[in-house]
């Protein structure tokens, strides 16, 4: 059985990271689950909200550079 992935959101600051949904989680699952690493890193930056208005979303990303290509 192969490994899934989930994005998991701290309930202050809603930094959101990348994390084996296995593991203790950091923060609480806010996405996924999903079957790579890279499909759940994809769907954390497409959840950012660079303006930190919608408290529904990420507001950043750790690492932070997480998301750049």
């Amino acid at each position: 059985m192969s490994e899934t992935w989930v994005v998991n959101k701290s309930t202050t600051g809603n930094v959101c990271r990348v994390q084996l949904s296995t593991a203790s989680p950091i923060g609480v699952k806010h996405l996924g689950p999903f079957q790579t690493k890279e499909d759940a890193r994809k769907a954390m930056c497409d959840d950012v909200d660079p303006d930190m208005q919608d408290t529904g979303k990420c507001w950043a990303v750790a690492p932070g550079d997480a998301c750049e290509d």
